[in-house]
Protein backbone atom coordinates (compact mmCIF):
# COMPACT_ATOMS: atom_id res chain seq x y z
CA UNK A 1 0.00 0.00 0.00
CA UNK A 2 2.52 2.40 0.45
CA UNK A 3 4.71 1.36 -2.24
CA UNK A 4 1.11 1.82 -3.99
CA UNK A 5 1.28 5.40 -2.55
CA UNK A 6 4.85 6.71 -3.11
CA UNK A 7 4.54 5.50 -6.79
CA UNK A 8 1.09 7.72 -7.48
CA UNK A 9 2.83 10.54 -5.81
CA UNK A 10 5.93 10.61 -7.71
CA UNK A 11 3.84 9.97 -10.72
CA UNK A 12 1.75 13.09 -9.69
CA UNK A 13 5.22 14.90 -8.93
CA UNK A 14 6.24 14.34 -12.32
CA UNK A 15 3.14 15.07 -14.50
CA UNK A 16 3.45 18.63 -12.67
CA UNK A 17 6.14 19.04 -14.52
CA UNK A 18 4.15 19.74 -17.93
CA UNK A 19 2.84 23.12 -17.83
CA UNK A 20 -1.35 23.50 -16.64
CA UNK A 21 -2.20 24.63 -20.99
CA UNK A 22 -0.51 21.66 -22.38
CA UNK A 23 -1.30 18.69 -19.50
CA UNK A 24 -4.18 17.36 -20.76
CA UNK A 25 -3.51 16.68 -23.89
CA UNK A 26 0.39 15.91 -23.83
CA UNK A 27 -0.32 13.36 -20.78
CA UNK A 28 -3.50 11.93 -22.61
CA UNK A 29 -1.09 11.41 -25.77
CA UNK A 30 1.62 9.69 -23.61
CA UNK A 31 -0.70 7.36 -21.88
CA UNK A 32 -1.90 6.35 -24.91
CA UNK A 33 1.36 5.56 -26.09
CA UNK A 34 3.66 4.15 -23.16
CA UNK A 35 3.00 0.44 -22.35
CA UNK A 36 4.39 1.07 -18.64
CA UNK A 37 4.55 2.69 -15.82
CA UNK A 38 8.19 3.25 -16.56
CA UNK A 39 8.02 4.09 -19.68
CA UNK A 40 5.62 6.57 -19.23
CA UNK A 41 7.10 8.84 -16.21
CA UNK A 42 10.43 8.66 -18.74
CA UNK A 43 9.14 10.13 -21.46
CA UNK A 44 6.97 12.98 -19.32
CA UNK A 45 10.84 13.70 -18.31
CA UNK A 46 12.15 14.18 -21.67
CA UNK A 47 9.02 15.75 -23.09
CA UNK A 48 8.50 18.46 -20.30
CA UNK A 49 11.58 20.77 -21.24
CA UNK A 50 10.17 20.75 -24.81
CA UNK A 51 6.89 21.70 -23.68
CA UNK A 52 7.62 24.24 -21.47
CA UNK A 53 10.21 26.00 -23.97
CA UNK A 54 6.88 26.08 -26.36
CA UNK A 55 4.22 27.06 -23.34
CA UNK A 56 7.15 30.17 -22.59
CA UNK A 57 7.14 31.41 -26.14
CA UNK A 58 3.17 30.85 -25.85
CA UNK A 59 2.39 33.31 -22.90
CA UNK A 60 5.11 35.33 -23.58
CA UNK A 61 4.24 38.97 -23.64
CA UNK A 62 6.98 41.21 -23.82
CA UNK A 63 6.35 44.09 -23.09
CA UNK A 64 5.48 43.19 -19.61
CA UNK A 65 8.96 40.99 -20.06
CA UNK A 66 10.81 44.07 -20.58
CA UNK A 67 8.67 46.00 -17.80
CA UNK A 68 9.99 43.91 -14.96
CA UNK A 69 13.57 43.78 -16.00
CA UNK A 70 13.82 47.41 -16.30
CA UNK A 71 12.33 47.51 -12.35
CA UNK A 72 14.60 44.92 -11.71
CA UNK A 73 17.24 46.40 -13.28
CA UNK A 74 16.47 49.72 -11.73
CA UNK A 75 16.12 48.69 -8.41
CA UNK A 76 18.53 45.62 -7.83
CA UNK A 77 22.35 44.74 -9.26
CA UNK A 78 22.60 43.44 -12.77
CA UNK A 79 22.92 39.83 -12.08
CA UNK A 80 19.59 39.91 -10.15
CA UNK A 81 17.60 40.27 -13.93
CA UNK A 82 20.11 37.79 -15.26
CA UNK A 83 18.48 35.49 -12.12
CA UNK A 84 15.39 37.19 -12.32
CA UNK A 85 14.34 36.26 -16.14
CA UNK A 86 14.25 32.69 -15.95
CA UNK A 87 12.15 32.83 -13.29
CA UNK A 88 9.42 35.10 -15.11
CA UNK A 89 9.20 32.83 -18.04
CA UNK A 90 8.68 29.83 -15.98
CA UNK A 91 5.82 31.87 -14.06
CA UNK A 92 4.39 32.59 -17.19
CA UNK A 93 4.55 29.14 -18.88
CA UNK A 94 3.23 27.47 -15.33
CA UNK A 95 0.19 29.46 -15.10
CA UNK A 96 -3.38 28.18 -13.92
CA UNK A 97 -5.99 28.24 -16.84
CA UNK A 98 -8.81 28.82 -14.12
CA UNK A 99 -9.06 31.48 -12.00
CA UNK A 100 -7.96 30.88 -8.63
CA UNK A 101 -9.54 29.35 -5.86
CA UNK A 102 -11.34 32.42 -3.53
CA UNK A 103 -10.38 30.57 -0.07
CA UNK A 104 -6.99 30.06 -1.45
CA UNK A 105 -6.36 33.77 -2.75
CA UNK A 106 -6.97 34.80 0.94
CA UNK A 107 -4.74 32.42 2.60
CA UNK A 108 -1.63 33.66 -0.03
CA UNK A 109 -2.81 37.06 1.21
CA UNK A 110 -2.42 36.16 4.66
CA UNK A 111 1.00 34.16 4.23
CA UNK A 112 2.16 37.64 2.02
CA UNK A 113 1.64 39.52 4.99
CA UNK A 114 3.05 37.03 7.70
CA UNK A 115 5.79 36.53 5.44
CA UNK A 116 6.74 40.39 5.70
CA UNK A 117 6.32 40.28 9.32
CA UNK A 118 8.31 37.39 10.12
CA UNK A 119 11.34 39.69 7.63
CA UNK A 120 10.76 42.89 9.48
CA UNK A 121 10.94 41.10 13.18
CA UNK A 122 14.59 39.34 12.04
CA UNK A 123 16.05 42.38 9.81
CA UNK A 124 17.76 44.45 12.54
CA UNK A 125 15.85 47.83 12.50
CA UNK A 126 15.25 50.11 15.12
CA UNK A 127 13.07 49.13 18.03
CA UNK A 128 10.76 51.68 17.37
CA UNK A 129 10.49 50.41 13.60
CA UNK A 130 10.27 46.61 14.64
CA UNK A 131 7.12 47.70 16.82
CA UNK A 132 5.13 49.95 14.57
CA UNK A 133 5.45 47.10 12.12
CA UNK A 134 4.38 44.42 14.44
CA UNK A 135 1.76 46.56 15.00
CA UNK A 136 1.23 47.03 11.14
CA UNK A 137 0.68 43.55 10.63
CA UNK A 138 -2.66 42.33 11.52
CA UNK A 139 -4.61 45.57 9.47
CA UNK A 140 -2.17 45.08 6.91
CA UNK A 141 -3.58 41.45 6.37
CA UNK A 142 -6.97 42.67 6.71
CA UNK A 143 -6.11 45.36 3.88
CA UNK A 144 -4.67 42.77 1.60
CA UNK A 145 -7.28 40.22 2.13
CA UNK A 146 -9.79 43.15 1.52
CA UNK A 147 -8.15 43.82 -1.65
CA UNK A 148 -8.20 40.05 -2.81
CA UNK A 149 -11.64 40.03 -2.05
CA UNK A 150 -12.89 43.14 -3.87
CA UNK A 151 -10.61 41.50 -7.21
CA UNK A 152 -12.79 38.66 -6.60
CA UNK A 153 -16.30 39.91 -6.37
CA UNK A 154 -15.09 42.26 -8.91
CA UNK A 155 -14.45 39.59 -11.45
CA UNK A 156 -17.02 37.46 -11.10
CA UNK A 157 -19.94 40.64 -11.65
CA UNK A 158 -18.05 40.78 -15.06
CA UNK A 159 -17.91 36.95 -15.95
CA UNK A 160 -19.26 36.65 -19.24
CA UNK A 161 -22.36 34.20 -19.73
CA UNK A 162 -22.48 32.79 -23.27
CA UNK A 163 -25.13 30.33 -24.33
CA UNK A 164 -24.10 27.23 -26.09
CA UNK A 165 -24.98 28.15 -29.37
CA UNK A 166 -25.54 30.95 -31.19
CA UNK A 167 -26.64 32.31 -34.61
CA UNK A 168 -24.34 34.53 -37.02
CA UNK A 169 -25.91 37.88 -36.24
CA UNK A 170 -25.60 36.87 -32.79
CA UNK A 171 -22.45 36.32 -32.50
CA UNK A 172 -21.47 39.61 -33.92
CA UNK A 173 -23.97 41.84 -32.66
CA UNK A 174 -22.34 40.87 -29.37
CA UNK A 175 -18.55 41.11 -30.40
CA UNK A 176 -19.32 44.40 -31.79
CA UNK A 177 -20.35 45.04 -27.83
CA UNK A 178 -17.07 43.92 -27.11
CA UNK A 179 -15.23 46.60 -29.49
CA UNK A 180 -17.42 49.22 -28.43
CA UNK A 181 -16.88 49.07 -24.74
CA UNK A 182 -12.98 48.33 -25.95
CA UNK A 183 -12.71 51.29 -27.75
CA UNK A 184 -14.28 53.53 -24.86
CA UNK A 185 -12.11 52.00 -22.16
CA UNK A 186 -8.95 52.21 -24.32
CA UNK A 187 -9.94 56.44 -25.20
CA UNK A 188 -9.95 56.71 -21.17
CA UNK A 189 -6.45 55.43 -21.05
CA UNK A 190 -5.12 57.00 -24.00
CA UNK A 191 -5.95 60.23 -21.73
CA UNK A 192 -4.71 59.18 -18.72
CA UNK A 193 -1.42 58.21 -20.33
CA UNK A 194 -0.83 61.09 -21.91
CA UNK A 195 -1.35 62.76 -18.85
CA UNK A 196 0.89 61.14 -16.68
CA UNK A 197 3.67 61.13 -19.65
CA UNK A 198 3.56 65.33 -18.95
CA UNK A 199 3.27 64.86 -15.27
CA UNK A 200 6.30 61.72 -14.30
CA UNK A 201 8.99 63.99 -15.50
CA UNK A 202 8.12 67.16 -13.20
CA UNK A 203 7.12 64.60 -10.24
CA UNK A 204 10.10 62.25 -10.28
CA UNK A 205 13.71 63.23 -10.98
CA UNK A 206 16.01 62.50 -13.62
CA UNK A 207 16.65 60.24 -15.48
CA UNK A 208 14.10 58.11 -14.39
CA UNK A 209 11.09 60.59 -15.04
CA UNK A 210 12.20 61.36 -18.53
CA UNK A 211 12.02 57.73 -18.99
CA UNK A 212 8.83 57.22 -17.66
CA UNK A 213 7.11 59.91 -19.33
CA UNK A 214 8.34 58.43 -22.45
CA UNK A 215 6.92 54.76 -21.80
CA UNK A 216 3.95 56.76 -20.94
CA UNK A 217 3.65 58.60 -24.30
CA UNK A 218 4.56 55.46 -26.47
CA UNK A 219 1.92 53.81 -24.87
CA UNK A 220 -0.58 56.48 -25.21
CA UNK A 221 0.21 56.29 -28.70
CA UNK A 222 -0.12 52.84 -29.16
CA UNK A 223 -3.49 52.90 -27.92
CA UNK A 224 -3.90 56.18 -30.28
CA UNK A 225 -2.82 54.24 -33.09
CA UNK A 226 -5.33 50.79 -32.01
CA UNK A 227 -8.07 53.70 -32.14
CA UNK A 228 -7.74 55.35 -35.58
CA UNK A 229 -6.68 51.81 -37.24
CA UNK A 230 -9.44 50.48 -38.95
CA UNK A 231 -10.84 46.99 -38.85
CA UNK A 232 -11.03 44.21 -41.36
CA UNK A 233 -14.37 43.33 -42.97
CA UNK A 234 -16.46 40.84 -40.53
CA UNK A 235 -15.97 37.13 -41.93
CA UNK A 236 -19.24 36.17 -42.98
CA UNK A 237 -18.31 32.63 -41.55
CA UNK A 238 -19.43 31.72 -37.80
CA UNK A 239 -15.43 30.01 -37.43
CA UNK A 240 -13.77 32.69 -38.56
CA UNK A 241 -15.57 35.02 -36.69
CA UNK A 242 -15.37 33.32 -33.52
CA UNK A 243 -11.75 32.55 -33.75
CA UNK A 244 -11.25 36.48 -34.85
CA UNK A 245 -12.81 37.40 -31.51
CA UNK A 246 -11.07 34.84 -29.43
CA UNK A 247 -8.32 36.79 -30.58
CA UNK A 248 -9.14 40.30 -29.71
CA UNK A 249 -10.07 38.87 -26.08
CA UNK A 250 -6.53 37.64 -25.85
CA UNK A 251 -4.54 40.38 -27.18
CA UNK A 252 -6.45 42.59 -25.03
CA UNK A 253 -6.03 40.69 -22.02
CA UNK A 254 -2.00 40.82 -22.98
CA UNK A 255 -2.41 44.68 -23.62
CA UNK A 256 -4.11 45.24 -19.86
CA UNK A 257 -1.25 43.19 -18.12
CA UNK A 258 1.27 45.69 -19.30
CA UNK A 259 -0.74 48.93 -18.66
CA UNK A 260 -1.50 47.72 -15.55
CA UNK A 261 2.52 46.67 -14.49
CA UNK A 262 2.75 50.13 -16.37
CA UNK A 263 0.34 52.34 -13.45
CA UNK A 264 2.27 50.58 -10.48
CA UNK A 265 5.93 51.62 -12.06
CA UNK A 266 5.53 55.11 -10.59
CA UNK A 267 4.67 54.12 -7.43
CA UNK A 268 7.24 52.05 -7.30
CA UNK A 269 10.08 54.35 -7.89
CA UNK A 270 8.62 56.67 -5.25
CA UNK A 271 8.82 53.52 -2.51
CA UNK A 272 12.43 53.00 -3.93
CA UNK A 273 13.86 57.00 -3.32
CA UNK A 274 10.94 58.92 -2.95
CA UNK A 275 9.79 62.14 -4.59
CA UNK A 276 12.88 63.67 -2.57
CA UNK A 277 16.33 62.45 -2.50
CA UNK A 278 17.69 61.62 1.02
CA UNK A 279 20.74 60.19 1.82
CA UNK A 280 18.97 58.52 5.15
CA UNK A 281 15.39 57.97 4.96
CA UNK A 282 13.83 58.06 8.65
CA UNK A 283 12.30 54.21 9.56
CA UNK A 284 8.85 55.59 9.43
CA UNK A 285 9.07 56.57 6.13
CA UNK A 286 11.43 53.29 4.91
CA UNK A 287 8.55 51.10 6.25
CA UNK A 288 5.86 53.29 4.84
CA UNK A 289 7.61 52.73 1.32
CA UNK A 290 8.14 49.16 1.62
CA UNK A 291 4.31 48.74 2.88
CA UNK A 292 3.70 50.49 -0.42
CA UNK A 293 6.17 48.32 -2.54
CA UNK A 294 4.21 45.24 -1.59
CA UNK A 295 0.58 46.57 -1.78
CA UNK A 296 1.32 47.81 -5.24
CA UNK A 297 3.09 44.65 -6.39
CA UNK A 298 0.08 42.37 -4.29
CA UNK A 299 -2.66 44.34 -6.31
CA UNK A 300 -1.19 44.07 -9.70
CA UNK A 301 -0.48 40.57 -9.68
CA UNK A 302 -3.71 40.18 -8.21
CA UNK A 303 -5.43 41.95 -10.46
CA UNK A 304 -3.51 40.53 -13.79
CA UNK A 305 -4.02 36.55 -12.28
CA UNK A 306 -7.77 37.83 -11.85
CA UNK A 307 -8.16 38.76 -15.53
CA UNK A 308 -6.23 36.24 -16.97
CA UNK A 309 -8.71 33.34 -15.07
CA UNK A 310 -11.68 35.13 -16.42
CA UNK A 311 -10.15 34.98 -19.94
CA UNK A 312 -9.37 32.15 -20.23
CA UNK A 313 -13.07 31.56 -19.25
CA UNK A 314 -14.65 33.32 -21.64
CA UNK A 315 -12.16 32.03 -24.41
CA UNK A 316 -13.12 28.03 -23.49
CA UNK A 317 -16.63 29.16 -23.80
CA UNK A 318 -16.30 30.88 -27.05
CA UNK A 319 -14.31 27.71 -28.33
CA UNK A 320 -17.39 25.35 -27.44
CA UNK A 321 -19.68 28.06 -29.04
CA UNK A 322 -21.52 26.25 -31.81
CA UNK A 323 -23.54 27.76 -34.56
CA UNK A 324 -27.60 28.07 -34.38
CA UNK A 325 -29.51 28.30 -37.57
CA UNK A 326 -30.33 31.36 -37.95
CA UNK A 327 -34.06 32.23 -38.30
CA UNK A 328 -33.78 33.88 -41.39
CA UNK A 329 -32.10 30.95 -42.89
Amino acid sequence: MEAAALAEGLEGAVERLIPPAAREAVLGDLRETCSSRGAYLREIIKTAPFVIVSQMLRHLNLPVLMLQAALIFWFFPGWVVALALPVLLLREAFQPMTRPDARAALRNAMRLSFTGLFLGLVTPVPLNAALALALLSGPFSLLLCGLRTGLIISMDRCEANLPDSMALAELRAFRDGFLTRLRQRRRLEMVALGLGALCWPRLIEAPLGIALGAVFLAASLYLFHLDMSGGDKEPADFHVLRRRYVEEVRGDEQLRRFLCWLWVVPGLAAAHAGFVAMVVAPPEQTLARALLAVLLCFGAGAINREERGRVQEEISLLDRLSEKPSVLA
